[in-house]
């Protein structure tokens, strides 16, 4: 009776470790990797509520800003950008003292929402003029970019030089506003 009693409890043991090894596999493991894959979703979208909540309250910074830069941008009027242009133009080559020879305009390339005018502008004065006309023109608040400088010598003693500067401008298309 012994050797059946051992015999039902190897059996009853065997079936056991059959059902925990299937209950480990068809269960516990695709439970645990759910779980583990939820948890790791829960904080990703925890992480970006957060983030979402710092742009809600941050809304109203974000929209003056995004105006103060729509102010600096020209619109989508070639003729009005170039006049603010020239005009600022001519204002840092007063405060600079630069004789400003010639400024071209010229409409670059498009994109969604957006155009790129690119001027050209020549003139000649002393490294304070230039160095002073340069500090105007990265400083104003228009939204423009420096793309090229160039400076000569127009004398021998170097005291006479000559420069050409190119620089684009942004203007807003009505699809961007």
């Amino acid at each position: 009776m012994e050797a059946k009693n051992r015999e039902w409890f190897l059996a009853l043991a065997a079936g056991v470790c059959v059902f925990a090894f299937i209950g480990d596999r068809l269960v516990l493991s695709p439970v645990l990797e759910i779980w583990s894959t939820r948890s790791q979703r829960i904080a990703e979208v925890e992480e970006r509520l957060k983030s979402g909540k710092v742009l809600v309250r941050r809304e109203t910074a974000i929209r003056d800003r995004w105006r103060e830069m729509e102010d600096r941008a020209f619109t989508s009027e070639v003729s009005e950008a170039e006049d603010r242009i020239l005009k600022s133009a001519d204002r840092w080559a007063q405060e600079s003292g630069l004789g400003l020879s010639s400024l071209k305009p010229r409409v670059t390339q498009e994109d969604e929402g957006f155009r790129e005018a690119e001027f050209s502008a020549s003139g000649q004065g002393d490294i304070e003029s230039i160095s002073r006309f340069l500090y105007e023109l990265e400083r104003d608040p228009l939204a423009l970019k420096l793309e090229e400088v160039q400076i000569g010598v127009r004398d021998k003693s170097g005291q006479d030089l000559a420069i050409e500067v190119r620089f684009s401008g942004l203007l807003l298309t009505g699809e961007s506003l």
